[in-house]
């Protein structure tokens, strides 16, 4: 006999509200505050800060955000292709950024 192949409504989907539930966001948060805060604190150039933050929030807005949105929305599997383009993007703005100073 042949595996029989769960269908799609069988399978558990996962969640954003899962993902942005308080006990896993707090962590997040403030990691990424503190990050900021001694960046923040060690720069001179505030240039620096506004090319790296642009380069990371731009790509994630552009290409991250509305690929997860859409899957979610959608259950479209194969938008989850965008979401490394757009972190490569944000990589490599981010090292333009650093390479250029």
């Amino acid at each position: 006999p042949s595996p029989k192949t769960p269908s799609r409504a069988s399978l558990p989907r996962r969640s954003l509200a899962s993902i942005a539930s308080p006990g896993a966001r707090v962590p997040l948060v403030l990691s990424l505050l503190s990050l900021i805060t001694f960046v923040a604190c060690t720069l001179t150039d505030i240039g620096v800060i506004v090319g790296v933050s642009g380069a990371l929030l731009g790509s994630a807005v552009v290409y991250i955000f509305p690929a997860l949105i859409y899957a979610d929305v959608a259950s479209a599997s194969l938008v989850y292709a965008i979401v490394p383009l757009g972190a490569f993007f944000g990589i490599l703005g981010t090292y333009m950024t650093l390479a250029g100073n």
